[in-house]
């Protein structure tokens, strides 16, 4: 994607406590030694400083979410591999009565061990996504860390939060987490979409829901 990024801003306010981010990603960038480079964003939903929801890789190889800078969930594990796709889903749920439900985090079908994980308060909102904000896939809002490598089959649903199960399976043959070829989702809720992120037209929503990015 190198300077080039996907962006869309939502009129609509849907559900501020429940979503599931999922998306397919490949490096770009080749890593010296044990670092992967300075810090590549891979999505970020932005009203201000105080309401804002970003995921993006770390210089040390992690990913990393952060609400309305805090709330920072990161697992330990590092995805520093140019040649590998990598699967990462991010299940929000501030309802649920356990800290480490709220935001689970899944790396290629598994439950991804955390590094650091800090309190998301019970019953609270997250901090920009599905708000009438702007959603961006590729960059950060001040222009910066923009992501360098390739994006696949990216979706976010409004509403639920799914395990990877919905968007991937495991290959009975290879053992490789694959994507899934038919969606098992059947409504992705007001701010939800699914972009195939191919060459011609990367933005364009085929949820049904008409949520094209430019």
């Amino acid at each position: 994607m190198a300077s080039t990024y996907l962006t869309r801003t939502f009129s609509t306010t849907g559900d501020r406590q429940k979503f599931t981010l999922s998306m397919w990603f490949k490096r770009g960038i080749v890593p010296v030694g044990n670092q992967a480079g300075t810090e590549r964003m891979l999505f970020n939903a932005y009203q201000d400083s105080s309401n804002q929801d970003q995921i993006w890789l770390q210089s040390n190889g992690t990913i990393n979410y952060v609400r309305n800078n805090a709330n920072a969930v990161t697992p330990s594990q590092v995805l520093r591999d140019p040649a590998a796709w990598y699967h990462v889903v991010f299940a929000g749920d501030t309802t649920q009565g356990s800290n480490a439900d709220r935001l689970k985090v899944y790396i290629n079908g598994t439950q991804a061990p955390i590094g650091q994980q800090d309190t998301i308060t019970q019953g609270s909102n997250f901090g920009a996504i599905n708000n009438a904000q702007p959603y961006t896939f590729g960059k950060r809002n001040s222009n910066d860390w923009y992501f360098d490598g390739s994006m696949a089959m990216v979706e976010m649903v409004d509403g639920q939060q799914y395990g990877p199960e919905y968007f991937g399976s495991t290959d009975s043959n290879t053992g490789i987490w694959t994507p899934t070829a038919t969606s098992t989702i059947s409504n992705y809720g007001t701010n939800g979409f699914k972009l195939a992120m191919d060459t011609t037209t990367p933005g364009a929503d085929t949820s049904g829901k008409g949520n094209t990015f430019t």
